[in-house]
């Protein structure tokens, strides 16, 4: 716990008071969320109300330290932020490189979410209807940068953020709508492969679903991809078949 300084004045008083809150509150979602601080950043469009609440501050403050908005700047308030791992929070000079850091950090889960399903990072879209909230907000956060590309929506191109999304994920930014439906669909589609090779205890890539199956998922499995393995179009679905092309092109 951050200790108040004595011989404040008042508004500098309250404004400590409140961002020691504050960031406590910060530092329970992230002990709920499972995430260290220095990857925590606040959105302040959150259905949390905590982290809205906090985003919004942080948002205020940042313009108090560029000497912009209503807010006030203060050092002991950046020695609160600072003592509670949440750092990052003020280092950022501009808009750009807050954004810069959020869509590292955005990178980094979604490899880490790609390797828990088995999926090659090249053939990993996120998907903004997931029921994990991390995939969910890179999923919306990502529609939202590649509506910004086409100057739709009210969100911002920064050139370091596009530059690092085509040299670390450009299918993330260049996949039309028609590869990204027929991606969202072979995903579901390889987790149900996964599923019927764990249930019959054999390794995914050596797993070949059969249209003579009892099961109903199998044998819809085994029909879509011999239909795709006679025109294999788009190069995001054949990565994440790629572990066991060759194999599936005698089904």
């Amino acid at each position: 716990m951050y200790s108040i300084p004595d011989g404040l004045f008042p508004k500098e008083e309250l404004a400590v008071e409140r961002w020691t809150m504050l960031c406590s509150q910060a530092s329970e979602l992230c002990k709920e969320r499972d995430i260290r601080p220095s990857d925590f950043y606040p959105n302040q469009h959150s259905r949390s109300l905590t982290e809205r609440t906090v985003g919004i501050a942080l948002s205020n403050y940042r313009q108090a330290i560029g000497g912009k908005g209503t807010s006030r700047h203060y050092e002991y308030v950046d020695d609160i932020i600072t003592k509670y791992g949440f750092y990052h929070w003020i280092q950022f000079k501009t808009d750009e490189e807050k954004a810069l850091h959020k869509w590292g950090k955005r990178l980094a889960d979604g490899k880490r979410i790609a390797s828990v399903f088995s999926v090659p990072f090249d053939a990993y879209y996120p998907n903004q209807r997931s029921l994990d909230p991390i995939e969910k907000e890179i999923g919306i956060a990502l529609v939202n940068y590649r509506q910004a590309l086409h100057d739709k929506g009210t969100h911002k191109v920064y050139p370091s953020v596009t530059s690092l999304l085509n040299e670390t994920c450009p299918h993330w930014v260049r996949i039309s709508l028609s590869e990204k439906k027929c991606l969202d669909q072979w995903r579901k589609r390889y987790e149900t492969m996964k599923r019927l090779a764990e249930d019959g205890m054999i390794p995914v890539a050596c797993f070949r679903p059969s249209r003579q199956s009892r099961d109903k998922k199998e044998r819809e499995v085994a029909v879509a991809l011999a239909a795709y393995l006679q025109r294999p179009i788009y190069d995001s679905v054949n990565a994440l078949l790629s572990p066991f092309l060759e194999k599936l092109t005698k089904v």
